[in-house]
Order: structure tokens, then sequence, then C-alpha cells
């Protein structure tokens, strides 16, 4: 019984939620207090109360006398994420690209090798030009790509996935099916 459940399981909504992935990953080791996940995370006292409600709503966490506890699908969600946590991956970066249907296409792409940029844009329909070029830097930004300048004329600039993308574009094909239906 409880193997049908894993298979059948989608990762929740909720999890692509700012702090979701955070608190879930705090609770990991052990049950939390209301007032350290508060301390740990540097969040406001509301953000925190709807984001608890909303993970007890879906059962991923519970209330015990230790504090607040992951529920075992609670903990399903955050073994399949324990190899990006596992990575130095910052559950805000996952947050961010996994909300980000561009990012992931990006990382889609760039997981078969290194592409210049028209070659991005020519591999994934609809995204523009500016698009492109704000997911890229952000990307960047999160240590997910790398940016090689080629010294030609006119100049271009070549995209590759870092270490931590490569394992980020992996996870997101392989785990895709659990990915909540919005995505």
């Amino acid at each position: 019984m409880e193997s049908k459940w894993k298979t059948d399981l989608r990762i929740p909504e909720i999890i692509i939620c700012r702090w979701s992935l955070e608190i879930l990953k705090s609770l990991r080791a052990c049950p939390k207090r209301f007032s350290d996940l508060l301390e740990q995370l540097g969040i406001s006292n509301k953000i925190l109360s709807d984001r608890l409600q909303k993970l007890a709503s879906h059962s991923l966490i519970s209330k015990s006398r230790e504090g607040y506890i992951l529920t075992s699908k609670g903990l399903w969600i955050v073994e399949n994420f324990s190899i990006l946590f596992d990575n130095d991956l910052s559950p805000i970066v996952i947050e961010s690209v996994l909300r980000c249907k561009w990012m992931r296409s990006i990382l889609g792409v760039l997981h078969d090798g290194e592409l210049y940029a028209s070659e991005i844009i020519q591999r994934i329909p609809g995204i523009r030009w500016r698009v492109l070029s704000t997911r890229l830097k952000r990307l960047k930004d999160y240590g997910l790509i790398d940016r090689e300048v080629i010294p030609s004329h006119p100049i271009r600039v070549k995209y590759g996935l870092t270490r931590r993308g490569r394992i980020l574009a992996g996870w997101i094909l392989i785990n895709g099916k659990i990915l909540p239906v919005r995505l």
C-alpha cells in the first residue's frame, strides 16, 4: 500500500512557494519550535505562520510536543530534494527555478552541452531575447551556469552548466513527473 502511495504522489504546489522548502529542509534533522524556525529563517511571524499552516494542510508537517515535525509525506519530499540540498543548492534558488518555466527550459537545453545564446533561443519556442537575457543573468547569479565570452567579431557568448547546474537540471529531468501540474 505504501509503495503505491509513493509512486502516485505529486509534489504539492506549496513546495514552490517561497520559504516552504527552507522550512521542510530545516525540519529534516529534528523537530523545531515556532521560535526556533523564526530565528533560523529570519522571516516574519505572519509569513512563517502562513507557510506552516499551508504545509500542515497538505499533510507535510504536523505539530507535536517537541514542535513541528515532518510527516511521512513531508519526509518523502525532503528525501526527493536531498541530493540538491546536499550539493549546496539553496531551497530559495530551487524554488525560484522550479517556479519559472523559462529557467527550467534553459537548464534543460544546456543539459546537452554548451550553447550560444542564439542556439538557446532557437531551441526554446516562445522565449524572447529580453526574457532569455534576464533568465541567463539570474541563473549565472545563482551559480547554475557559466558564461564564456568568445573573442570574435562580433563577440559571441557561450553558456554552459556548472556542476550545481548539471545536478539541478538532471534532477528536474528525472523528477519532472512528480512536480506540480502547473509546472
